[in-house]
């Protein structure tokens, strides 16, 4: 009995967690649509202008430059600031100095879902927009596990119910959470440490010290 109610609070703080999202998500799109971008930093646009990759249309074996296949307007916009960075070494690897202040491991899982899951959408979305679209399913779905993680996590340290399912909740609507709906490294960062620590309080020290290492 104690066994299904539990798994019937993970499936709600998974719900929870995809709901937050979805709603967040939407509202990144409708500021997008409405307010006009203060945006100094790079942008896929801007990158667009430099040489672009040659990439492999999976479906047709055909390769075409990156320019060719034009990354959809709204998709550049939901890449800007570091994540025109994480797409762009994604895409061609570190060209510039500033591109080595970003780790490789998100834009190394960006490429490779790109190439395999996601490589349907390069015909019409280009190799950047797919790049784009890898970068939310990551970090999107990194964002659903880091809040069941911590709600394992709080109901193992704080004894309470109530306050582990008031902890995931509150992760899931901070309205800072914004930040982990964008191709950045927080959501992975945040799924890698919660479950590191989760692990140790288990006892699983070798989990713990692969999680740990794997949120570095």
């Amino acid at each position: 009995m104690y066994k299904n109610y539990v798994q019937s609070c993970e499936a709600n703080i998974l719900l929870e967690g995809l709901v937050s999202r979805a709603v967040f998500f939407a509202a990144i799109i409708v500021f997008d649509l409405v307010f006009d971008d203060y945006d100094s930093s790079a942008s896929l646009g801007e990158f667009g202008a430099l040489r672009s990759c040659e990439i492999v249309l999976e479906s047709s074996s055909q390769y075409v430059r990156g320019g060719e296949v034009r990354t959809p307007t709204r998709l550049e916009g939901l890449a800007v600031w570091d994540s025109a960075f994480f797409v762009r070494i994604a895409q061609c690897g570190y060209e510039f100095e500033q591109s080595q202040a970003f780790f490789p491991g998100l834009p190394f899982l960006c490429w490779v879902l790109t190439r395999t899951l996601l490589s349907p959408f390069l015909a019409f979305a280009g190799e950047r927009g797919t790049l784009v679209l890898s970068g939310l399913l990551i970090t999107n779905s990194s964002f659903i596990l880091a809040a069941l993680l911590l709600y394992r996590l709080s109901r193992r340290v704080l004894g309470s119910e109530r306050l582990a399912r008031a902890s995931a909740s509150a992760f899931c609507w901070n309205p800072a959470s914004v930040f982990f709906s964008a191709v950045y490294t927080e959501s992975p960062y945040a799924a890698a440490a919660f479950g590191g620590m989760l692990a140790l309080e288990s006892g699983r020290l070798a989990a713990s010290a692969a999680a740990f290492a794997a949120s570095a």
